[in-house]
């Protein structure tokens, strides 16, 4: 975000407000900030973007359930009683049982993999954003230059169309007063349906990108700021090529994002390395019954365990 307002307010020193009513190139960024589809769009992808490092790490947290559960039960019991004789009774019960079960990863190599590629999906996810952020500045600086030279066109063909038709009346006079010819006048006449023409088609291109620009801001765009009169392009810094080829690769937005994929990727053959890995976790539970089975009906029981559980894939 810094860099992208430097670069604004460097664009904008580049411009005059000529109008109080005309648009700027800092305002036109700002607008496009606001209102730009694209833009508001990696916006929301660079918040759920966020979550995989939380889901990631969500992998070496400890993990707590609870289970519950009420049943009506009605059973046939056969058996003999105590003269030998074979009864059979219909006992009819409920049975409760609840559990409370906690697990925390001691040792989980998928799990550390897992938070290892959410770390890195989330990195790639932000170099997305800063990718399509630039991409955003580019675009607006782009529309909006393209928009005034459209207008610096039509400022020339009506200057172009004025000059013809001044043109054509001094023939006109001349050829009154006898000092003119046919062929002068025709000749006019020609050069200036042309540049009736070309005026009509510099206003169809000033509509068409102030229409470009417009449906990047969001809104409408009457008039835009001019170059100031002592503009001048300024040398680049640095000058060589090899000093930003070097920038490009140490900052480049589209290569982070690549180098955070090929992170993600990485990750994501030891999950699947992991799978041939032992699991070790601490387990500690809580659980309560009642009536669970024929043998303890209207028992109650109350059992408290804690110990280390270890999970070794022998063939897979």
């Amino acid at each position: 975000l810094p860099i992208r307002c430097v670069l604004a307010c460097g664009i904008a020193m580049l411009m005059s407000v000529t109008q109080a009513s005309a648009m700027g190139i800092l305002q036109a960024y700002e607008a496009a900030l606001q209102n730009d589809p694209t833009y508001l769009s990696a916006v929301s992808e660079k918040t759920a973007g966020q979550e995989y490092k939380v889901l990631g790490r969500s992998n070496l947290l400890p993990q707590l359930g609870l289970s519950y559960s009420s049943s009506q039960n009605r059973s046939d019991v056969t058996a003999p009683n105590f003269l030998g004789q074979i009864s059979t009774s219909h006992p009819n019960y409920k049975s409760y049982s609840g559990a409370l079960q906690l697990r925390q990863p001691l040792l989980n190599m998928d799990g550390v993999a897992r938070y290892y590629q959410g770390i890195a999906q989330t990195n790639y996810s932000d170099a997305v954003f800063s990718s399509r952020s630039q991409d955003l500045l580019v675009r607006v600086f782009g529309a909006y230059v393209d928009a005034q030279y459209a207008e610096d066109q039509l400022a020339l063909s009506v200057a172009q169309r004025d000059t013809y038709a001044e043109q054509k009346r001094v023939n006109e006079r001349m050829f009154a007063k006898g000092e003119g010819t046919k062929t002068d006048m025709l000749e006019t006449q020609a050069k200036y349906d042309v540049a009736e023409a070309q005026l009509i088609e510099a206003n169809d291109n000033v509509t068409n990108a102030r229409n470009v620009l417009e449906s990047i801001v969001g809104v409408k765009v009457l008039s835009l700021d001019a170059l100031s009169s002592d503009f001048r392009v300024q040398p680049m810094q640095p000058a060589g090529l090899d000093d930003w080829r070097e920038i490009a690769l140490s900052n480049n937005a589209e290569i982070l994002a690549q180098r955070q994929a090929v992170e993600s990727a990485s990750q994501e053959v030891n999950k699947n390395r992991a799978g041939h890995l032992p699991r070790l976790d601490f387990v500690a539970s809580y659980a309560k019954n009642k009536s669970d089975t024929l043998n303890t009906l209207n028992q109650e029981s109350t059992s408290r365990t804690v110990g280390i559980q270890l999970n070794v894939p022998i063939y897979s």
